[in-house]
């Protein structure tokens, strides 16, 4: 120890907490490194925007290659960074990144490629879903509402998603390559959340036994669906959100909820989550949840009033209310999904899940317990008003809580 150390009581920084130190200064860094490369394309870009022309060979390999090598490495990072918490963080981080992908080709293959069928004029025209995708997307960078005969509400308020995506396929020129590395990417990041938040009050088999869950009701949350690119950021930042929510880190959770409402405004709803789960706390909890609550309306104003929202229903989903058709009562929005998907989907994702939950009620963690209670009803219910109940990946995000809530917690939580 230094002299000037010894005069002053003060002690050097320890090399845990220069640790801790440097994960909070990446932590911060990949946050502004995902708002700059999803915001930028939008000032950048001339409009109106088009697909990015195809890169000759070799340039365009090595502009893909490139994005693959930053992604390990980000990927590596979180690995080294999880040796603190996991006896196996390389391997670990391996298989999340390798469920990823295989998620990743899962939804190329059954959606991506797919494709549906109308009769016109006595004749049978098949639509490809990737025709919808890139009219949605071009839609989304060019902020337009409406096109080729297609109302673009919700979809115009939610740019994150679509920014990032524009900012690889204007590096790599390859806008399919772009959809599915950045679908693999917070795909991955969906995953370590699911498993770091289960693991706060299980052990390492439980995880995994999570992201198995996850794996199987994978693909039921893609019926009746075209592919847009929303969920996997969207579904990233609410599982770090909860994180953070019952680690009480509430600055990381402001920049994850100002992300995550630029790219769902589901996220919105960890703001009363925050408060129920630490309402005990008195003036400090009020005075956060207010600044929290700040930060996500303004993102969710900035993201819509530039482009002529209004505020009523339907500038909010892009139709009417949606409480009689996802019940089976008046007339009918459209939808392919039979009416019994209604009440099939939430199901599998929730109801599955109360038997469980209340058998061990009373011994899981006062957190848990604050989640499950806001959580659950307000997703299920913004599904109910504003989405169709058959759309199962709006209740991805609550899988954590509810796997966590399935079975009675560990008291070696870290173990």
């Amino acid at each position: 120890m230094s002299s000037s150390c010894k005069q002053t009581g003060m002690h050097p920084p320890s090399a845990a907490d220069a640790q801790t130190i440097l994960l909070r200064s990446l932590e911060w860094s990949a946050f502004a490194a995902v708002a700059a490369l999803s915001i930028l394309p939008f000032f950048l870009d001339p409009h109106p925007t088009k697909l990015a022309p195809f890169q000759r060979l070799p340039i365009a390999w090595l502009t893909k290659a490139s994005i693959v090598v930053a992604m390990l490495a980000v990927v590596g990072v979180r690995g080294w960074a999880d040796r603190r918490v996991e006896q196996r963080p390389v391997l670990l981080n391996a298989l999340f990144l390798l469920l990823a992908i295989v998620l990743t080709a899962y939804h190329w293959h059954m959606v991506d490629r797919g494709w549906f069928e109308v009769r016109e004029d006595g004749d049978v025209v098949r639509y490809y879903y990737a025709n919808w995708q890139r009219a949605l997307y071009a839609a989304v960078l060019n902020h337009r509402a409406e096109s080729h005969g297609e109302n673009w509400i919700p979809h115009v308020y939610r740019p994150l998603p679509y920014g990032f995506t524009r900012a690889l396929e204007l590096w790599t020129g390859d806008w399919l390559f772009a959809c599915l590395a950045y679908r693999c990417f917070f795909t991955y990041w969906f995953i370590w959340g699911f498993y770091r938040f289960v693991r706060l009050f299980h052990r390492p088999p439980m995880g995994l036994l999570g992201l198995g869950i996850y794996a199987a009701l994978y693909p039921f949350s893609l019926l009746s669906y075209m592919g847009q690119l929303t969920d996997p950021m969207s579904h990233a930042f609410f599982a770090l959100g909860l994180l953070y929510l019952v680690e009480d880190r509430w600055l990381p959770l402001a920049a994850s909820l100002a992300l995550g409402v630029a790219a769902k405004e589901t996220a919105v709803l960890l703001v009363p989550a925050y408060a129920a789960c630490w309402w005990w706390r008195g003036q400090q909890t009020y005075v956060r949840t207010t600044v929290l609550g700040l930060v996500a309306a303004a993102t969710f104003l900035v993201v819509r009033l530039p482009f002529g929202w209004s505020g009523d229903t339907q500038s909010i989903n892009g139709s009417r209310l949606m409480v009689a058709p996802n019940l089976g009562f008046g007339a009918p929005v459209g939808t392919a999904a039979p009416l019994y998907q209604n009440y099939l989907q939430p199901l599998l994702f929730i109801g599955l899940f109360l038997p469980f939950v209340w058998k061990h009620r009373r011994e899981v963690d006062f957190r848990l317990r604050a989640l499950f209670v806001t959580l659950v009803p307000l997703v299920f219910l913004s599904s109910l008003a504003f989405s169709w109940l058959h759309e199962s990946r709006n209740y991805v995000p609550l899988l954590p809580i509810l796997v966590s809530m399935a079975r009675r917690p560990v008291t070696d939580k870290a173990g």
